[in-house]
Parts: structure tokens; sequence; C-alpha cells
């Protein structure tokens, strides 16, 4: 029962839970999930042709896996990377990618626990801070090639435990070029990470 189970779960699918308990099978569109026998999951960003941007469907994707991993206990670790060399994520889609593809009931009960992106009110991506600094099991992120805005934030801002980067990793804060304030934690844990004057820096220039 167990290697059927987990065979279930390898590749895009996940479970998705209800209050009450029960369970429904749900197949990533833009991420993939993969847990290994010795109980590390592999999670990918798997939109390179958008250098992994952070779509609605994508944040919706990535509290559906937290739960997933969170409620399975064959999950030790995590290991968070992406698909191709180009790039980790390139922060918020700008361009449209406002769809969501979740079932509406799971919609409602994940968004009542904070599970789900608030579009109306939460640019700031308040809830996906929250939802990774809550999580119980150690993620490990391997980041390649570029990092921007949400990108950077995820990769420096505690959303990991661990960061493990390639020699191609680029990061930039563009904030102040496009006239948004930085959102995921960044303004409060940017400073705490590499001091105030660093953060600044970094938040002000836009340089990579």
């Amino acid at each position: 029962q167990g290697r059927a189970r987990r065979r279930r779960i390898m590749g895009r699918s996940i479970l998705l839970y209800n209050d009450n308990g029960s369970t429904i099978p749900f197949d990533l569109t833009e991420m993939t999930y993969t847990l290994h026998g010795s109980g590390v999951a592999v999670v990918e960003f798997a939109k390179p042709e958008t250098y992994h941007s952070l779509t609605t469907q994508l944040r919706a994707e990535m509290f559906c896996v937290l739960e997933h991993m969170r409620r399975d206990p064959a999950v030790k670790v995590v290991v968070w990377t992406a698909q191709g060399d180009k790039a980790f994520c390139s922060g918020a889609s700008l361009k449209g990618g406002f769809e969501l593809n979740v079932p509406q009931e799971i919609r409602k009960q994940y968004a009542m626990r904070g599970l789900m992106p608030n579009l109306k009110s939460d640019s700031a991506f308040v809830r996906e801070t929250k939802a990774f600094w809550d999580f119980p099991k150690p993620i490990v992120a391997a980041i390649n090639g570029l990092c921007v805005g949400g990108g950077v934030n995820m990769a420096l801002c505690n959303y990991f435990d661990i960061v493990m980067c390639s020699t191609a990793a680029r990061f930039k804060l563009p904030f102040v070029d496009i006239g948004f304030t930085p959102e995921l934690g960044s303004s409060l844990v940017l400073p705490l990470v590499m001091g105030p004057a660093r953060a600044k820096q970094v938040v002000f220039t836009a340089d990579w």
C-alpha cells in the first residue's frame, strides 16, 4: 500500500485535503513533485518559458504542495528548485497569469486556513510568507539562474532553511524600477539577514 501511494504522488499528482479529512487527487500544472524513498521530496517550478514567474496558479500550487507535504509523514526533508538553468523565479507575473485551476470548494477551505492567494488585498504575499515560515520540515533551496523580485525574497528571506546557489545564480530586487513595495517579508527580513546598510543598497539601487 505504501509503495502504491508513493507511485501515485510522483510527478505532478498530489493530494488536496478537505476540512473533514478526506482527500482528492490533484494534478499540478506549473510545478512538479516527487517523493523519493529516502523521504526526500523534490519540488520544481515547471514553467521555464516564463522564467517561473509567480502566476496565480503557481502561487496556489505552492500552498497545495506545502499542505500536502506537511500532512504526509513520509516527507522528511524538501528540496525546492526550478527546471532549466535560466531562472529560479522571475517574481510576480505582471503580464497576465491570473487564471486559477483549483477546485472551488478546496479554494474556499484552503483560503479559510490562509492557504490560497488573496488577490484582493495581499499584493505583498503575506499568506505565502506565513505558510513557509510555519512549514514544520526543513526545506533546502537549489537556486539556478536568475532570481528577481519575489524570487530573491523567497531565496533570501527565510522561506528556506538552507540555500544552495549555482555559480550562475544572479539576484535582483527591481522594486524601485517598477514602483512597487518590496514584498514577501523582505523589508523586514533583509536588514536582519544582511544588515541595514547592505539591505538598503540592494533595494535602493536595484543592481544585480
